[in-house]
């Protein structure tokens, strides 16, 4: 049982670790992001999978149409965005209540820009705690409830975000649960992109 706890503290400390660093890159430029076309449907898959023993153990179900995201592609890293997503989908079952859900949607706000929204049926917050939610180290008193975290998650989250020309946004009700949306910059699918790259210049005649 000892060995369990110290490996356990061991995980959180480099957690903690890894996460001071990715936001010492980011606040100082020096965070080097791939952009690519990125699938947000791959993304929120893969997240989904690694959030899911979570879910499991409070009975937080996560629902959401994959179909919707088919051929839908985001302009992003795919390595800090799959983070952002593990980060939102894993506080949003932490916060949550048992046999709660998580409800994921997305829709093209405009013609550069999906918005995905990722809603819990969570202990929500107060306006109060809404606008220091994005400070580093804030947890908001959750350090008194038990629930592991460190506070940098979602300075994180929204930096990524930022960083990638999107942005993050959240609503939220004590008691009845949070809406955090993400706004990302929409791109062609990678076909799309290599088929037009392809297509001859077409030169006016003389």
């Amino acid at each position: 049982a000892r060995i369990g706890h110290i490996l356990k503290a061991g995980q959180h400390l480099l957690h903690m670790i890894n996460e001071v660093l990715d936001l010492a890159r980011v606040e100082s430029g020096r965070l080097q992001l791939s952009i690519e076309p990125v699938s947000l449907g791959v993304c929120l898959k893969n997240a989904a999978a690694i959030v899911q023993t979570l879910c499991d153990e409070r009975h937080v179900q996560i629902i959401y149409d994959i179909s919707e995201y088919d051929d839908l592609y985001v302009s992003a890293a795919i390595r800090q965005l799959t983070q952002v997503l593990i980060n939102l989908l894993s506080n949003a079952a932490k916060y949550n209540h048992i046999d709660g859900f998580i409800l994921l949607n997305c829709h093209l706000s405009s013609r550069e820009t999906v918005q995905l929204n990722i809603s819990d049926s969570g202990i929500g917050m107060s306006a109060s705690k809404l606008s220091c939610l994005f400070q580093p180290f804030e947890r908001l008193g959750a350090e008194h409830s038990g629930i592991e975290g460190t506070g940098l998650g979602l300075a994180i989250s929204k930096r990524f975000v930022e960083a990638a020309g999107g942005s993050v946004s959240v609503k939220s009700v004590e008691g009845v649960g949070s809406t955090f949306s993400l706004a990302l910059p929409r791109c062609k699918t990678p076909n799309l992109i290599v088929s037009s790259s392809k297509l001859p210049s077409i030169e006016s005649e003389v």
